[in-house]
């Protein structure tokens, strides 16, 4: 599951609207996810308000992320990549 919601925040990244397809297409995990499974997802992101959906009375059209999330995402994002360069200090906290 955790897979899927990071694959989720990711192929929502950018802001924009994305329709249900899209959005299964974007990422390799999803892949794999039922459209479903996949509005399933979605609907829990949104009732956490991470992600706007834009719905038809039934069903799911199409989804972005919320502006807070993708700058919280963004960082996230700037520090793993920082570490990874080894730009940035990260400390052993399991030293006794």
């Amino acid at each position: 599951m955790e897979l899927i919601l990071n694959s989720l925040i990711e192929a929502l990244a950018d802001g924009k609207w994305h329709h249900l397809t899209e959005i299964s297409a974007k990422a390799k995990p999803l892949r794999k996810v039922s459209i479903t499974n996949l509005a399933t997802s979605l609907h829990l992101l949104s009732e956490y308000d991470f992600i706007e959906l834009g719905e038809e009375p039934h069903f799911i059209l199409e989804a972005r992320i919320n502006p807070i999330l993708q700058a919280f995402w963004r960082k996230i994002k700037w520090i793993e990549r920082a570490e990874k360069e080894h730009r940035i200090f990260k400390p052993n906290l399991f030293l006794g």
